[in-house]
């Protein structure tokens, strides 16, 4: 296996709140492990360590002393690393992030600071089950709840990468604060393959799915999205 790390944080500054998700999710009959972003900024700020998890950071991501590749290569659990995070950042005294945490045996955290939730948003925070969690906030429409449900029905013979971009599909069809998110992404890291799959795609909502569909399909992936 080849271990790396990438550390990805591109922002677009506006005046506008916008609304983020994470997803992670886990396939127990491969061991792989997935992160889904999404947001209306368009920004991604997420730490990916081929072998050891995958860290997704909302709002305006982490705060400056924060070590998430630090605490993946050591192997500390999700738990542990959402707690050693947030120790950091409650030094600085910074209160403006979600956090989603996967590490490689499937186990899964989150972290919602305390300004890291749209005020009296009652769709802002995290829904969990036993292979999906799901973290967001600046949401309407029980985005969170429905996406979880679907999830949860979707066939079972699906396959993993598939039910991934069909979930963040109906993502957005249920909805969002400003109904455009503007970036989204893909990653799984499955012990099969030596590298990260890594699809991301920018620009208006409804070209999303349609990019990360296309580059599914040049690596070999037809979900055959309508």
């Amino acid at each position: 296996m080849i271990n790396f790390m990438i550390l990805t944080s591109f922002f677009y500054f506006t005046s506008i709140a916008h609304a983020t998700v994470y997803f992670t999710a886990y396939d127990p009959k491969s061991g792989a492990i997935a992160l889904v972003y999404s947001s209306s900024g368009g920004n991604f700020w997420q730490t990916l360590v081929k072998s050891k998890g995958l860290i997704g950071a909302q709002a305006s991501g982490l705060c400056g002393t924060a070590t998430p590749e630090i605490f993946l290569e050591e192997g500390l659990s999700a738990e542990a690393i959402g707690q050693q995070l947030k120790s950091q950042c409650d030094q600085e005294n910074f209160q403006a992030y979600r956090l989603s945490i996967i590490t490689t045996d499937g186990k899964m955290s989150s972290v919602i600071a305390e300004a890291g939730c749209h005020s009296g948003n009652i769709n802002c925070g995290t829904k969990k089950t036993k292979d999906f969690m799901i973290t967001g906030g600046g949401l309407e429409e029980g985005v969170l709840e429905k996406a979880t449900s679907f999830w949860e029905t979707l066939l079972p013979q699906l396959p993993f990468k598939c039910k991934l971009l069909f979930t963040l599909k109906w993502i957005y069809l249920v909805g969002g604060e400003k109904h455009d998110f503007a970036g989204a992404s893909i990653t799984i890291d499955d012990p099969r393959m030596d590298n990260l799959v890594d699809w991301q795609g920018r620009g208006a909502e409804a070209t999303l799915i349609p990019q990360i569909s296309d580059l599914m399909k040049k690596d070999g992936y037809n979900c055959k999205i309508d």
